[in-house]
């Protein structure tokens, strides 16, 4: 079965110097992580919030990249190849290659951005509250630059699977750096501010930024 993902989009009004594709977790939906447009206050990229596949149960308008309710995580292969498509597919829209694509990802979403992150030349990936999906292999080939942030006091993904993910990258060659935040299964300031610089390293902008 082909599945075709659907996205919210907030195009660059400014010349633009690449874009970011947001990536939500499990039960929430592509409105989730849109607030960040704010936070990072640069119009001179293509935002991209992508809605994942599957209706979540028990929410009213909640999705899920695959059921975690149930232990062989079914759906996981077919959102991954759904999701890579959809970022093959994005260039031609956007006239911005995939190496100047950022990918963020939030828990079930974090995990998906790993997925891709293996499976594509993007810019680079900001990894949140997170965990390492057990059947995935990283290709030395392909070294995105990354920044991982955790709470500490995480109660849905525990602190150890951001420090796990970090450890994972770095073997395999990416520049990987990791934030521990005091917080729980959410971004929390510390954690939006990292983003932004990491995100204003790797996409410098052609505007001024708005700062704190």
């Amino acid at each position: 079965m082909t599945i075709m993902l659907t996205a919210r989009h907030r195009p660059a009004i400014a010349p633009a110097a690449g874009q970011v594709v947001l990536l939500h977790g499990f039960g929430a939906n592509a409105e989730d992580l849109l607030g960040l447009d704010a936070e990072f206050a640069r119009p001179d990229l293509d935002l991209w919030s992508v809605e994942a596949p599957l209706t979540c149960p028990g929410t009213e308008a909640g999705r899920m990249w695959y059921d975690l309710y149930q232990t062989d995580w079914p759906g996981l292969s077919e959102a991954i190849a759904a999701l890579k498509a959809w970022l093959l597919a994005l260039p031609a829209q956007t006239q911005q290659p995939l190496s100047s694509t950022l990918l963020l990802g939030f828990s079930q979403g974090a995990a998906m951005t790993l997925e891709m992150g293996a499976l594509l030349p993007v810019k680079g990936l900001m990894i949140c509250s997170g965990y390492w999906h057990p059947s995935l292999e990283w290709p030395k080939a392909l070294t995105p630059t990354a920044i991982v942030t955790h709470g500490t006091i995480d109660p849905v993904v525990p602190f150890a699977a951001g420090e796990e993910i970090h450890q994972r990258l770095q073997a395999a060659g990416c520049q990987s750096q990791l934030l521990p935040t005091q917080s729980g299964h959410w971004i929390d300031r510390p954690a939006i501010a990292a983003l932004r610089d990491f995100l204003n390293q790797q996409l410098p902008p052609h505007t001024a930024v708005a700062s704190d």
